[in-house]
């Protein structure tokens, strides 16, 4: 019931309602520009996805979220992304 709790939390604020999946945790190697970046991009995608965000990679906002869904699943990419480059 719990779970089913949370859904219906998560659709009565929001018409983004996809939960991160938890139980896997990836780690992601900083990139400090060598290396394969094709695997490294590969991960990125994995870690995001495993996070809910993938969608922040799109073109433009889905119609089916809200501006400030929106705002705060690009932020979160984006920030998910920064924490796997190297500072250099």
């Amino acid at each position: 019931m719990a779970g089913h709790d949370q859904e219906n939390k998560a659709d009565s604020s929001s018409s983004w309602s996809r939960f991160p999946l938890s139980n896997v945790k990836l780690k992601v190697e900083i990139f400090e520009g060598t290396g394969h970046f094709g695997m490294w991009q590969g991960e990125v995608l994995d870690y995001l996805f495993q996070q809910g965000l993938d969608i922040a990679i799109e073109e433009k906002k889905p119609a089916n979220v809200d501006d400030k869904d929106w705002s705060t699943i690009y932020r979160l990419a984006c920030g998910t992304i920064r924490s796997c480059l190297s500072r250099e």
